[in-house]
């Protein structure tokens, strides 16, 4: 399996992790867990499939926030890109996924899990927003292109950034 370049776990409802030994697929580009939905966590060790292109979801469960900071040496990552649980990362662990640097990233969609109106951290979540929003319109506007950018909250029915396309100049 260390050879295995693309896994699909497409629409595996009944899936609850992905194995802990995810890290030795060291030759996978393409990861695709979209509609995997009873995903709870992600394993760490993502910072060693640095050949990684493709990766639709990215879950952190509650005190996994910093997980999100093993995707930085990953500059390859392209297409479209939706963190889950981001309620659980801090705003330091954040800056360090360095999503400036994902250049190939035209889609980013971001989940909180949480009610904000209730949370004791909402200050914290909506600078979490204000800088991935920021981050990702000033890199889109430098490239001349679009920008499709979704963020929902709960998950189901939330609230969402509009516009969905933006022509950048």
């Amino acid at each position: 399996l260390y050879h295995l370049e693309t896994l699909i776990l497409k629409n595996r409802s009944k899936l609850k992790n992905l194995p802990s030994k995810v890290r030795n697929l060291v030759s996978l580009h393409f990861l695709d867990i979209r509609g995997a939905d009873s995903i709870e966590r992600m394993p760490s060790g993502f910072d060693q499939l640095t050949k990684l292109q493709t990766l639709s979801n990215f879950i952190m469960g509650k005190g996994d926030g910093h997980l999100i900071r093993e995707l930085k040496i990953l500059s390859n990552l392209r297409g479209g890109f939706c963190p889950s649980g981001l309620d659980n990362v801090n705003g330091r662990d954040a800056r360090e996924f360095k999503l400036n640097d994902k250049l190939g990233i035209n889609g980013l969609e971001l989940h909180w899990s949480t009610n904000l109106e209730n949370y004791s951290r909402k200050k914290e979540v909506e600078e979490l927003k204000s800088m991935c929003w920021t981050l990702f319109v000033l890199r889109k506007s430098l490239s001349n292109s679009l920008l499709r950018m979704t963020v929902v909250q709960n998950s189901r029915l939330g609230w969402m950034i509009l516009p969905s396309r933006i022509c950048c100049l």
